[in-house]
C-alpha cells in the first residue's frame, strides 16, 4: 500500500446511526400526525417495500452512464408514501417526506465519531461522500461542527448514487488524488466496497456489527469495527 493522501468517508451507518427503529420512530409520528389505521411498524413495513425497490434499480451497474434519470431521495420517498397513502385513503406524502428528511438530519453520531474524525484530519486529509439528500447531510454536519472536511459531496449534488463511479470520481477530481491515495471508509458492501473499488479507490469496510461479509462483493482492503482503528491504517 503506497502512501495514504486522504481518507472519504460514508456518513449514515459509518458516521452516524440509521438503524430501522430510528426511521419506525418518525414513521410513528406520521401516523399520529394523520390519524392513520396503522402504526408507525406497519407502515414502515409497506413504505419500505416500495422505497427498497427504488433502491434496486437507481444504478445500472453494467453500465453505469445508462442508469435511469436522477431522483433525490425526498422525492423517491415522497413517491412511495404517495403509493401507501393512495391505498390507505390518507396522509399527506410531501408532508411524510419531509419529516423523514429532518429526522435524517438530526441522527446521533457514533460514541467515537467526532473524536476519530479530528484525530484522523490531523494525520491526512478528509472528506464525505454520502448518499443522501443536501437538505439532511449539510445540517447534519453543522449540527454536529464537523470541522476540516475538504470534500462533502452527496449523492444529490453528484447526480448519482453508490456505487456508481461518478461521486468517487468527483472527489478525486477535487482532492486532485490519485485512486491509490485515498481510503474510503463505508459499511455497505455493495454501495461503499464495490463503489470505491470501482474506481481503483482502497476500502474499508466498518463492521460494528461483527457480521460475515458478503463475498459476492470485492473483499476490502481492511476491515475494522471501531472509526478510532483508521489511525493504524493510515499510519
Amino acid at each position: 500500500m503506497g502512501k495514504i493522501n486522504a481518507v472519504l468517508l460514508d456518513a449514515y451507518n459509518t458516521l452516524v446511526h440509521n438503524e430501522p427503529e430510528l426511521w419506525k420512530e418518525t414513521f410513528s409520528k406520521i401516523c399520529q400526525t394523520y390519524q392513520l389505521p396503522i402504526d408507525g411498524k406497519e407502515l414502515w413495513r409497506q413504505w419500505k417495500l416500495l422505497e427498497v425497490n427504488f433502491r434496486k434499480y437507481r444504478t445500472n451497474t453494467d453500465d453505469p452512464e445508462a442508469s435511469p434519470p436522477f431522483k433525490s431521495y425526498q422525492k423517491a420517498w415522497e413517491e412511495c408514501f404517495k403509493e401507501v397513502f393512495d391505498n390507505l385513503g390518507s396522509g399527506n406524502a410531501y408532508e411524510a417526506s419531509r419529516l423523514s428528511v429532518e429526522g435524517m438530519a438530526t441522527r446521533e453520531p457514533f460514541p467515537e465519531t467526532i473524536d476519530a474524525l479530528d484525530k484522523l484530519k490531523n494525520l491526512t486529509r478528509i472528506g464525505i461522500v454520502s448518499n443522501s439528500d443536501d437538505s439532511f447531510l449539510l445540517p447534519l454536519i453543522e449540527r454536529y461542527g464537523i470541522k476540516g472536511l475538504e470534500v462533502v459531496l452527496s449523492s444529490e449534488e453528484a447526480c448519482a448514487y453508490k456505487p456508481h463511479p461518478r461521486p468517487f470520481n468527483i472527489a478525486l477530481q477535487r482532492l486532485g488524488l490519485k485512486p491509490s491515495e485515498v481510503l474510503y471508509v463505508g459499511d455497505h458492501p455493495f454501495d461503499d466496497v464495490y463503489g470505491a473499488y470501482s474506481v481503483g479507490i482502497q476500502t474499508v469496510w466498518i463492521n460494528r456489527e461483527g457480521i460475515e461479509y458478503d463475498n459476492s462483493f470485492p473483499k476490502p482492503d481492511f476491515t475494522i469495527s471501531n472509526l478510532m482503528e483508521l489511525q493504524d491504517i493510515v499510519n
